[in-house]
């Protein structure tokens, strides 16, 4: 035995050895076994053992199933003790199936007769079903203290068949198992409407496994080891897809997500966290490019279109923030600050004529006292209310006459 302990508790990897060379390798966390064994042949290589198998370890034989062995261990007495095993839990009390009366706190007795029995289990699971020569046959069922139940049917002591398992949540689980493992097509239909079906191979999901969500997102891919492995595909009821990589459980690589308003974001996921430069192509042909995170824009951000318009600044939470530039094809030029998307703020506009605009935006919107100086040397002044000129302007011309002008939301009123 290869052991590491922490505070006189079982921690870390621990290897057994057992006589004829194989290995089993186990992990544990302050006294607590975690995740599965995994059983090794004489040359370091994978087994995929009957777990139901008589055995020889450095302490004896071990007899896994419904069997009656003499185990080479003494109890307190100093003498030797039988133990039936069921799942390799040892069976601690034992009575008829069916019976009303308090189990029998005792060891199961090789000489019991065929029949249907409740059989109690070191970890507190009841299981019920028949035994013929002390082994398991026809139908069992198993309940575990959490509540969940197993039933199927036994041959041979190995499980055969198609079996259920039901969760207290309500969800259930169909497909047929290797050893006291799932192994083989599963279908599981969750409480939540969620639906998911592919195959298992001793206990762990591998292969191509598809996921319906209640909401009908379908997602499909291949699994390894227990872990979603390889390329997968989403797709979402609003017309979006996303494609790229998982690696050992997390998004790792290339992926693409094609958005209902047609754009395409294309960029590198590393343990599911967005890495690099991302590209986002929309269908008028324009572009941007900028980190992302949390599946948005984050960061700085460079943004072009056919029309050789251009923009950069911040984004914050996949929206614009802080100070943008922007510039069109024709060289005019707008500067000012962004909140929560939306311009905000105090907002200077140059067309490549020479002209000047000048004032604020609110949530997107011109508002407040604005001041325009064209190049023929004209200056327009005045206030605008919700995005339209609303108010008296001041207009003075190049050859210094000044007029008033009145308006009203956008509409300019004639002189009564």
């Amino acid at each position: 035995m290869e052991e590491s302990y922490l505070d006189g508790l079982r921690h870390g990897p621990q290897i057994r050895r057992e006589t004829n060379g194989n290995t089993i390798e186990s992990r544990y966390l302050l006294g607590k076994q975690y995740g599965d064994s995994v059983w090794r042949g004489p040359d370091g290589e994978l087994l995929d053992l009957n777990r139901f198998d008589t055995r020889t370890t450095d302490d004896g034989p071990e007899t896994h199933g419904f069997r009656h062995v003499t185990v080479e261990t003494q109890s307190n007495n100093g003498e030797n003790r039988e133990v039936a095993f069921v799942e390799d839990k040892e069976v601690t009390a034992w009575g008829p199936a069916g019976t009303v009366e308090e189990l029998q706190e005792a060891p199961f007795p090789a000489s019991a007769p065929p029949g249907n029995y409740l059989l109690r289990l070191a970890d507190g699971t009841e299981a019920a079903g028949s035994l013929i020569d002390g082994d398991m046959h026809g139908e069992w069922s198993f309940r575990y203290t959490n509540g969940n139940v197993s039933t199927g049917r036994y041959a041979n002591n190995m499980r055969d068949g198609k079996w259920t398992d039901t969760l207290t949540d309500g969800t259930v689980s169909k497909g047929p198992y290797r050893g006291s493992s799932r192994h083989g097509k599963w279908l599981i239909r969750y409480a939540n409407g969620q639906v998911q079906e592919g195959a298992y191979d001793n206990g762990r999901m591998k292969g191509n496994w598809i996921t319906i969500l209640a909401d009908g997102t379908v997602s499909e891919g291949p699994f390894s080891g227990g872990n979603a492995h390889g390329k997968w595909v989403y797709r979402y009821p609003n017309g979006q897809v996303s494609e790229g990589y998982f690696v050992e459980g997390k998004r790792h690589g290339e992926w693409t997500m094609k958005l209902p308003d047609g754009s395409l974001w294309e960029g590198m996921i590393a343990d599911d966290q967005e890495y690099g430069e991302w590209t986002v192509t929309y269908p008028d042909g324009s572009v941007g490019k900028g980190p992302m995170a949390n599946g948005r824009p984050t960061g700085f951000w460079t943004e072009s279109n056919p029309d050789v318009a251009e923009a950069e600044g911040e984004y914050v939470d996949g929206k614009r923030s802080g100070h943008w530039i922007l510039r069109s094809g024709n060289e005019d030029v707008h500067e000012g600050p962004f909140v929560d998307g939306l311009q905000h703020g105090v907002w200077v506009e140059r067309s490549y004529e020479g002209d000047v605009m000048e004032g604020s935006y609110e949530k997107g919107l011109r508002q407040g006292h604005w001041i325009f100086r064209f190049h023929e040397g004209e200056v327009h002044e005045g206030p605008y209310a919700e995005g339209k000129r609303h108010g008296v302007w001041t207009v003075r011309l190049a050859d210094g006459e000044v007029i008033k002008e009145h308006w009203q939301k956008g509409e300019y009123m004639e002189p009564q």
